[in-house]
């Protein structure tokens, strides 16, 4: 990791400012409460975002102001990244907003939380590291307060050492044995478990065997019933054999009789017939003696006269019709004359002219209409004459059309009663012939009958009773021994279920009974072999590192002390000893240089252990230095020098007021303070 670029708005004492920062030993210089450190706190904020009691946003933000923000650029593995964070007064609280992340030129608007995991995962961090307040890999290895260097030598051994196990990776070894302790109790609570489940194995094993032999037991009981269903079955199918030629025998018995039956019926229908017939010839012998002499003549003549009367009843009627009419006529006339003379007396003023109606004209009238009546009369007297002569004719007529009618009926009854006579005669020969035709049948179904009676006879002498008891005997004991076999069936089935549930039950312990030995064995290793084995691991691994450690403090602080009486280690909780003239003396008791010096190569030394053993980080490039020669001497501060010459990071940030300091470095970056506002130039 290489820083670029920093820029600040509102953060402390920057207003707004830019910070360019290149390759190489870097100096911010300036008094005391110039801004330095500030810029350091911004990086910091950057990378992590706030942190309870180590960095907050009330501290950071510039006072007066509500927002505020940071950008850093730095680069990673040929990677430009640039990251923001921004800071929101809300009441007298300030807090983090969302910020951005860019990477070679790829920005995307992420929240404070999203921001520091992506940051995490850039450099290489291992998130086990990172805690609330504060991130031991950052501190240790590139940026840590000076009084916070200090703070780790004259604290809490406990602490300091459990802070470095966590740094160093050591304190996997712990966790490991924690987690093999848990394993280990769980692997016992399963042995407990699968102990408690193989409890009854051999139980399951005898019941088993105990299932096996009664399958011995059914499958020989069913060794001796299956022959006897088999004989039973065939012997039943013998007598369904013969049952079935007996039931056939049944069915052309029944046929025989059927036919017996429908040859009586017909030869009763036939005998009903030829009754009949009989009586039919007697009927026609009868009509043919009764009819043979009747004579019969032509009714033509009589045709002819029967015409001729009907045309002159025709015409007399016609005649009669008429004179009717002309009665009638007559009589309308004579009515009309009658109403005339009634209505002209009973008239005073004529209805037309308005005029009086006179007795004479009256009377004139009436004479008239009286002449006219009379003279109807007289006519309707002789048309009723005539009618009357005309009536009696057509009387005499009809009585002589009558008796020709008669006459002619007569004749036409007898050509009838000659023609059936005929057909009588053919009638009679055809009777007779059928007859004889059906007597003929009668006799043949006779003949047929009394077979059918001898065959009928004989089929009705076979007992079919006897051989279907005998059947359903069978049938009973084939039922008997097939339910007493479907029984040692179904017992077979219900015990080979409960053989294959043991055969399951039986496996799966068999199967626990091996991950117990498993266990077992996994048990014995944990408990006898892996802790030791673990703590041994530890041992070195903290051997090596204590080496390196105290290899590297010892480097550093004899560069930056030049005291041969003076000589320093570090004890088993990495803790400096300190011995002088062969007495050991308390890390207090030194000067204030010797103390300083004594955090400063504390500080080297575990940077550059933690870089060797945490291979992944990518900030071993970097290291920032905060006021890192307070209390030195004239001579200390010449060996600050060789300090930045020995350090193995291409980029060295150093803080400090101290003038001198600036020979040593690339590049000054003087930090400025006027009117209450911070600028780097």
């Amino acid at each position: 990791m290489i820083i670029k670029k920093l820029k600040l708005e509102n953060i402390r004492s920057y207003s707004s400012s830019l910070v360019t920062i290149p390759e190489g030993s870097i100096l911010l210089s300036g008094n005391i409460g110039s801004g330095k450190s500030s810029i350091l706190l911004a990086v910091d904020f950057a990378l992590f975002g706030l942190r309870q009691k180590e960095l907050s946003g009330n501290g950071l933000l510039r006072n007066g102001e509500d927002a505020g923000s940071v950008e850093l650029e730095f680069e990673i593995d040929d990677k430009i990244i640039e990251i923001k964070r921004t800071l929101k007064r809300i009441g007298k609280n300030v807090k983090q907003n969302t910020g951005f992340l860019s990477i070679n030129g790829n920005k995307e608007s992420l929240s404070a939380l999203e921001l520091k995991e992506r940051i995490l995962g850039l450099l290489g961090y291992p998130k086990s590291l990172l805690t609330k307040s504060k991130n031991l890999i950052f501190r240790y290895t590139v940026y840590t307060p000076q009084e916070e260097m200090k703070e780790i030598l004259i604290g809490d051994q406990d602490i300091r050492l459990d802070t470095l196990r966590k740094v160093f990776g050591i304190d996997r070894y712990k966790r490991i044995k924690e987690n093999s302790r848990i394993l280990l109790s769980n692997l016992r609570e399963q042995k407990r478990e699968i102990e408690g489940k193989i409890s009854d194995l051999d139980k399951k094993l005898e019941e088993k065997e105990g299932k096996l032999k009664e399958v011995e037991i059914i499958n020989l009981s069913l060794g001796k019933i299956i022959p006897e269903v088999e004989k039973i079955k065939n012997k039943l199918y013998e007598k369904k054999k013969e049952i079935e030629g007996l039931e056939n025998k049944i069915m052309v018995l029944n046929d025989l009789k059927k036919e017996f039956s429908i040859n009586q019926r017909v030869i009763e229908s036939k005998s009903e017939i030829i009754k009949n017939k009989e009586e039919e010839l007697k009927a026609i012998s009868r009509f043919i003696v009764e009819n043979k002499d009747v004579e019969v003549h032509s009714p033509e003549p009589l045709k002819k006269l029967m015409i001729e009367a009907e045309e002159r009843v025709k015409k007399l009627e016609k005649e009669i019709l008429e004179l009717n009419l002309l009665g009638k006529e007559e009589d309308i006339r004579k009515r009309g004359s009658e109403n005339l003379i009634r209505k002209i007396n009973e008239l005073n003023i004529c209805p037309v002219c308005k005029q009086n109606v006179t007795e004479d004209h009256k009377h004139s009238i009436t004479n008239i209409e009286t002449t006219t009546i009379s003279s109807a009369i007289s006519k309707i007297k002789e048309l009723a004459s005539k009618e009357v002569s005309l009536k009696e004719q057509l009387g005499t007529i009809k009585k002589e059309l009558d008796r020709l009618r008669e006459e002619e009926g007569s004749i036409q009854l007898n050509l009838f009663k000659k023609t059936r006579l005929r057909e009588k005669k053919d009638s009679k020969e055809k009777i007779e012939k059928e007859s004889a035709r059906l007597k003929e049948e009668i006799s043949s179904l006779n003949k047929e009958n009394k077979e059918l009676r001898e065959n009928i006879k004989e089929l009705e002498s076979i007992d079919y009773t006897l051989i279907k008891e005998e059947f359903e005997k069978l049938r009973a004991q084939e039922k008997k021994l097939e339910i007493e076999k479907a029984g040692y069936e179904r017992d077979m089935i219900n015990i080979k279920m409960v053989i294959e549930k043991l055969n399951e039950e039986v496996e799966e312990k068999l199967k626990a009974r091996e991950k117990l030995f498993t266990l077992n064995r996994f048990i014995f290793f944990i408990d006898a072999h892996f802790s030791e084995l673990i703590d041994l691991m530890e041992r070195k691994v903290m051997l090596k590192v204590h080496t390196d450690f105290e290899t590297f403090f010892q480097k550093w602080f004899s560069i930056l002390v030049d005291d041969e009486v003076l000589n320093i280690r570090l004890d088993e909780s990495f803790t400096p000893l300190i011995e002088q003239q062969g007495h050991d003396i308390d890390y207090a008791y030194l000067s204030g240089g010797e103390r300083t010096a004594a955090a400063l190569a504390y500080r080297l030394a575990l940077n550059q252990t933690i870089n060797n053993i945490v291979t992944e980080i990518k900030t071993k490039d970097i290291i920032i230095l905060d006021e890192p020669t307070d209390g030195f001497s004239m001579e200390q501060l010449d060996r600050m020098k060789q300090v930045i010459e020995d350090l193995d990071a291409k980029q060295v940030i150093l803080v400090s007021h101290d003038p001198k300091i600036e020979s040593f470095v690339n590049n000054v970056i003087r930090i400025e303070k006027q009117l209450g506002s911070s600028r780097a130039i």
